[in-house]
């Protein structure tokens, strides 16, 4: 369903497609044609445990998100629309899913860089510590019935804060999107952003946006690829 009162249009696309294309997939020096969403993101997640790689990766962000311009966010970054950038084309009929798993990403992206940047440069090392403590069933779709959740995100909050624990939720909510049609990633909409009032610590925080840095530790590599298992 297209997005009322917003038109993609092919320029927007091809700019999304440039952007992508000369810096985030550069960067993470992955292959487009054609395109491999695991190679990408198994990319993607050795350069978060690399502590070194991190402050570039957000300033990477930065430059992508000045390359594709607030008219091309604003008009296709969304499933129905973005599923017809041109490097998603050379994936047969997955182009949909992968379109999902895409504004996803993007969106945990802007989180870390963005709102959770206190959580991720201060309290990163709390989060994993204790997320990576959790096992949980992934096939709900309602974060209510969750069980790893429902792990998680009272673990960080008691022994994190409330700020680590709403970004925690957060951030697995979306994580969901990689694999399912769950809740609002049937529809996701980065313009509609369904996690912004997800918490009620979102109070007082600035909106997802460009930032800086964030700082790993030595539980990065138990939780990432725990739930990169479970949901990929």
């Amino acid at each position: 369903m297209v997005p009322a009162g917003r038109t993609c249009t092919q320029n927007d696309l091809d700019t999304i497609d440039k952007c992508y294309v000369n810096t985030v997939f550069r960067y993470f020096k992955v292959n487009v044609n054609p395109f491999d969403f695991y190679e990408y993101y198994g990319a993607y997640i050795n350069a978060v445990q690399n502590f070194s790689q991190i402050p570039d990766l957000c300033n990477m962000k930065k430059s992508f998100d000045l390359c594709v311009g607030t008219a091309a966010f604003q008009n296709c970054f969304d499933i129905y629309d973005f599923q017809n950038v041109k490097f998603l084309q050379n994936t047969n009929d997955r182009s949909r899913g992968l379109a999902r798993s895409m504004i996803a990403n993007y969106m945990q992206s802007d989180l870390a860089c963005g709102s959770a940047y206190e959580v991720v440069t201060q309290k990163l090392y709390c989060v994993f510590k204790y997320g990576s403590n959790c096992e949980g069933d992934y096939d709900s779709c309602s974060n209510s019935t969750n069980s790893y959740i429902n792990c998680v995100v009272p673990a960080v909050t008691e022994n994190c804060g409330k700020a680590a624990g709403c970004a925690a939720k957060k951030y697995l909510s979306l994580q969901r999107c990689y694999a399912s049609d769950c809740d609002f990633c049937a529809n996701l909409d980065y313009n509609n952003n369904p996690i912004k009032n997800m918490c009620s610590e979102d109070s007082g925080h600035p909106d997802e946006s460009n930032a800086n840095i964030i700082t790993l530790n030595k539980y990065v590599s138990t939780f990432l690829f725990t739930i990169l298992y479970f949901f990929l």
